[in-house]
């Protein structure tokens, strides 16, 4: 039976306002998309814990030859999160009604401060299984695997909802339950994924 409930930041609960492009062009005008492409090629080691993205960010101004303050792109870009209030009433449900809860994404580690303390995730999760602690990114097996471990559950108790299909196949090549689903979606779909678990 599912008691183990992992959702997906971005696409699932949480979305980018108008996407990267809006939130950095007006920090980086013409360098905006160069900029973001460079910061997604470098930001592995953040990812996985190892770097800070503060780092990782002065690193691709200094490549690049840019003039910006790295922590007033940090805020402007990595802290602009519109939650999904509607996904955020579901988890509170699911929750209240027995299951435990999971945030389970690739972040780096000032972005997944912000999400815990700035936006409350803290209080809507029992944990958190997430690529900079678990030094390991979705899609790789061992993700699921420390994953699963930190929320001390069996194979068959553990469910992923992810926006990738890449992410939701490996979950379920590792013996996990997974539902795609992003919040672009009705919610109705998901809700109606979960009226069979309890």
């Amino acid at each position: 039976m599912i008691r183990h409930l992992f959702f997906d930041a971005d696409g699932v609960l949480q979305r980018v306002p108008d996407g990267w492009h809006a939130a950095a062009e007006p920090l980086l005008g013409r360098y905006a998309d160069e900029f973001l492409e460079e910061v997604w090629r470098e930001e592995r080691t953040a990812l996985l814990g190892n770097d800070t993205m503060l780092a990782v960010i002065t690193r691709v101004l200094d490549s690049l030859g840019l003039e910006a303050d790295p922590l007033e792109l940090l805020v402007g870009l990595w802290h602009q999160v519109e939650v999904d209030a509607e996904v955020v009433a579901l988890i509170r449900e699911l929750r209240a009604s027995g299951f435990r809860t999971y945030l389970a994404t690739n972040q780096n580690p000032e972005r997944l401060e912000y999400l815990r303390d700035g936006l409350g995730y803290r209080d809507l999760f029992d944990g958190f299984a997430c690529s900079c602690e678990l030094g390991v990114i979705k899609p790789q097996p061992e993700f699921f695997t420390r994953a699963r471990r930190l929320a001390e559950a069996e194979l068959g108790e553990v469910l992923l909802i992810d926006d990738s299909r890449i992410n939701v196949a490996a979950a379920q090549e590792e013996g996990w339950s997974a539902i795609c689903w992003n919040n672009r979606e009705p919610l109705a779909r998901l809700r109606a994924e979960f009226a069979g678990l309890s």
